[in-house]
Formats: structure tokens, sequence, C-alpha cells
């Protein structure tokens, strides 16, 4: 099953680019996690050990070099179980 995304449908009908309006951006097999300039990341997700769909408001922390951030993790607003952004790139 692919993942369709409402909430890039609705920034893209908005206008936003993901290279010009987002501080932080990714998208995942089962999420998608965007942070507009001057405003708290929002993440849409499918769990992976429940199958709950949520839109929801996570917090974002930079790293110590303050230009970067740490990869979100949050909690599934139906089972409670952490789900970790994973970094792309194997290391």
């Amino acid at each position: 099953m692919k993942f369709e995304s409402r909430l890039l449908k609705e920034w893209m009908e908005r206008g936003y680019s993901v290279t010009k309006d987002f501080e932080f951006f990714t998208k995942r097999e089962n999420l998608v996690i965007g942070k507009l300039k001057g405003e708290e990341a929002m993440v849409e997700y499918v769990c992976p050990h429940c199958g709950f769909y949520e839109i929801k408001e996570v917090k974002m922390e930079k790293r110590k070099g303050g230009k970067r951030f740490k990869r979100p993790k949050f909690k599934c607003g139906k089972c409670g179980r952490t789900i970790v952004v994973e970094d792309l790139r194997k290391l």
C-alpha cells in the first residue's frame, strides 16, 4: 500500500516549496514530517506497530551546531509506542 500524504498535498496547494519554505522536511514509507520556517513541525504518519493514522504537531530540537535538527521521534496517538524517524543514510 502506497502512503498518500494529505499534509503534503495541503502544503503544495498553499504554494509552499520543499526547498525554500521548510527548515526541515523528510518523507518516508509511512510518514511525512515538515517544519515550516517560524512554525512547529507537523507529522503525518501511519503507525508501523498498530496501523493508526494521525496528523499532529511534534517538537524538534536543533543539534549542538544550531543549523541542523536532530532526528525526530514521537509517540503513536493510539498504542503509545515511540516512532523514530530513521536517517536515510546507513552508518
